[in-house]
């Protein structure tokens, strides 16, 4: 099934499409500059609808609002390093150099985009008959937001964030990806679409009922952490190699295939987990930035405490205690699968 939605790919999308393929590489990876007008555009076009966005509503302002600015467009560097720089033909030969793509691609990017809030600028920024004739029906479609509403419920959107990684590294895929620059492609989107989901969810500025509770964010990066120690801790600590398509591409630097995935390994445990660490300490920050407005009004008797707040409450622990089962049972799997790793011959 999945082999025949690869070969469907690889029939829509002509080869000079894809982000790994620009047109032949050079004989130095490091100065390889694979621009890429599939990846290019969107860019360029995200960019464009944010500035027209901010001009609109003359949102010159500094503080807060400029740092929003600064990590919107931040992230939109991390996918351009990704997907448009020498790292995207460096992790044709490395498996180390796949990972720190993927780290951006999949954490960092996402990451600073979506702490920049710019859903109302991107919205401003759209011209105002396709605004009201196709982005107006769009979201008031139930089909479209039943569909968003699948993929952003937190426990999708986390499953979706620990299952793309750990799929894309079962060794008959990985190799596929890394041989087959179609597939590559499908991997990236995949990667790139569970982070935005993700982060979307956990960096929402509109708190519960419209946004997720907070501490279901909490545990949604707990459980983002713990999916992703013991995952990557097995591929540091593994004993063979399982993914010999780098050496069909030649392998960096004549690096040691398993040195190769055992660094590689290493960077998923470490600078992975600390983006989720990172994460995880800036919804506390927001957290108690929101209970000190809320502590405020209320003082002022603005904000009245509501019988509804404690059915949510309750609500977010139970969702919380799932999700926190959910990442222990894939956190348990991935360590158990490594220890058996070193006895088994």
């Amino acid at each position: 099934m999945l082999r025949a939605v690869f070969a469907a790919a690889s029939a829509l999308f002509p080869a000079t499409a894809w982000s790994h393929a620009g047109g032949g590489e050079s004989a130095n990876p490091w100065t390889s500059w694979p621009f890429s007008f599939d990846i290019l555009l969107p860019v360029l076009i995200v960019g464009s609808l944010y500035i027209a966005g901010l001009v609109r509503r003359r949102d010159r302002g500094g503080g807060v609002t400029a740092w929003r600015h600064a990590s919107f467009f931040a992230g939109l560097a991390a996918l351009l390093v990704a997907l448009q720089s020498p790292l995207d033909v460096l992790a044709e030969h490395s498996f180390t150099m796949h990972q720190l793509q993927h780290l951006l691609l999949r954490a960092l990017g996402p990451m600073l985009l979506l702490l920049a809030a710019p859903q109302a600028l991107l919205i401003a920024g759209i011209p105002g008959t396709p605004r009201e004739r196709v982005l107006r029906p769009l979201m008031g479609s139930r089909i479209v937001g039943a569909v968003f509403g699948f993929f952003a419920h937190p426990v999708i959107a986390t499953l979706l964030l620990l299952a793309a990684p750990v799929f894309w590294h079962l060794p008959q895929y990985h190799n596929l990806s890394v041989l087959d620059l179609r597939v590559h492609y499908v991997m990236h989107v995949t990667m790139l679409v569970s982070g935005l989901f993700f982060f979307w969810r956990v960096l929402d500025p509109r708190p519960a009922p419209l946004g997720a509770g907070y501490g279901t964010r909490i545990v949604m990066s707990w459980a983002a952490i713990a999916g992703n120690i013991p995952f990557g801790a097995y591929i540091a600590f593994k004993s063979s190699v399982l993914y010999p398509a780098y050496d069909v591409n030649g392998r960096l630097w004549d690096f040691a295939a398993l040195s190769d995935e055992q660094l590689g390994g290493f960077v998923i445990w470490i600078p992975g987990s600390m983006m989720f660490v990172v994460l995880l300490l800036i919804v506390i920050r927001i957290w108690g930035a929101r209970e000190n407005q809320l502590d405020a009004l209320r003082k002022r008797g603005i904000a009245p405490r509501s019988a509804s707040l404690s059915a949510q409450s309750a609500a977010n622990r139970r969702l919380a205690w799932r999700l926190a089962a959910i990442a222990a049972v894939v956190g348990a799997g991935v360590a158990a699968v490594a220890i058996l790793q070193q006895f088994l011959p």
